[in-house]
């Protein structure tokens, strides 16, 4: 507990020092470079200096709106992909000799799983590869 206080206290000192510096820099210098016969002309600064950061402020915001707007194209991409295969999982259990699907609402939602998991990974595991297991389950049907 004493160390963390030192460390609060070792840092509070070091954001001070740096501030009395940097304000005294700036008060130096405002003394010494001011001789005070011209006008005041900081507002007109201010409002160029306020315009450049607004359009800043602007570039950016454009900018993560344009990675969100990519982002969301590609999860919609990667579901379009996903429904794409599930239909035609469906499609193939209908058209290799599993005709009762539509009938049976559970049958091809089972049957979807079951080629998924076999399909997508889950062959992996044994020693055949990923397209000879997708074959191997559509001669099954």
């Amino acid at each position: 507990m004493s160390g963390l206080v030192i460390s609060i206290t070792t840092g509070f000192a070091f954001v001070c020092g740096a501030l009395a510096i940097v304000f005294g820099c700036y008060f130096a210098a405002r003394k010494i470079l001011n001789p005070g016969l011209e006008g005041d002309r900081t507002h007109d600064a201010a409002t160029t200096v306020a315009v450049r950061i607004a359009a800043l402020h602007g570039l950016i915001l454009a900018l993560v709106y344009a990675q969100e707007l990519d982002d969301y194209k590609g999860i919609r991409n990667n579901l379009i992909e996903e429904a794409v295969a599930i239909s035609d999982v469906y499609n193939d259990a209908v058209r290799y000799g599993r005709g009762d699907c539509r009938a049976d609402p559970a049958g091809p939602r089972q049957l979807c799983r079951d080629r998924c998991r076999r399909g997508m990974g889950y062959a992996r595991a044994s020693s055949r590869p990923v397209a000879q297991g997708l074959g191997a389950v559509e001669r099954r049907l």
